[in-house]
């Protein structure tokens, strides 16, 4: 936490790491892959605040903040659905069997 300088983006990473019981290790990768920016000062298209009251648009806002880190299934370019879907099983499948024999 010493080499973030930026305090919101401290507060961000403590209070995420407080909520989500993230362990060193899982920090230290939010940190890597720029949570805080992915996040919080990435712009989202919409209107929410033109059309909904504050408190609505606040609260319609939250959902939209989740971004998801896929890089390691290797897909480089956009895909559909079932392909995304496909990659994910499979790393599942790679990951039990590197568990090996009895796990589950």
């Amino acid at each position: 936490m010493n080499k973030i300088k930026d305090d919101a983006e401290r507060e961000y990473y403590i209070k995420s790491t407080i909520e989500n019981g993230w362990t060193r290790n899982i920090l230290n990768l939010q940190i890597k892959s720029n949570a805080y920016q992915r996040q919080v000062t990435v712009a989202k298209t919409h209107n929410f605040n033109e059309t909904l009251p504050k408190v609505m648009a606040e609260q319609a806002d939250n959902p939209l903040k989740d971004v998801y880190m896929l890089d390691f299934l290797g897909i480089t370019e956009p895909v559909l659905e079932r392909e995304l879907e496909n990659k994910m099983i499979e790393k599942v499948k790679e990951t039990i069997l590197e568990l090996g024999y009895g796990f589950g």
